[in-house]
């Protein structure tokens, strides 16, 4: 698997022993750069998709440059707000946020697994 998909927004890619990319689109804009390859990500959409049912207020992720954050909306629905910050421009920081729903279920599981099998490589 060369690449991974969330909704329209988000996007994962790269080659093995290479870097790893996110991409964000969002609003008209365009924003990739080079992502750790982690499998944390993977086991935090697991436990997201393991708790199906919901749970209350916000769960996050974060590692490196990429950040998020999860909210359980009834009925069985779970937004994803991914967040993308860099600093590595002398004083210039930006960062770009683009939301992403999801079943609470087997979309869920999906996701992870998708995520697991790209990270794995």
């Amino acid at each position: 698997m060369d690449e991974v998909r969330i909704g329209n927004a988000i996007r994962f890619s790269g080659q093995p022993a290479a870097d790893f990319l996110i991409r964000i689109e969002t609003d008209g804009l365009s924003v990739r750069t080079p992502c750790v390859p982690t499998p944390t990500l993977a086991a935090f959409v697991q436990g997201l998709a393991d708790d199906f049912r919901g749970w209350p207020g916000e769960r996050a992720w974060r590692d490196g440059t990429l950040a998020v954050t999860a909210v359980h909306r009834s009925p069985g629905r779970v937004e994803l707000t991914w967040t993308v910050e860099d600093g590595h421009y002398d004083d210039l920081e930006w960062s770009v946020t683009a939301h992403t729903t999801h079943d609470a279920g087997e979309a869920m599981l999906s996701l992870a697994r998708d995520l697991r099998a790209f990270f794995a490589r």
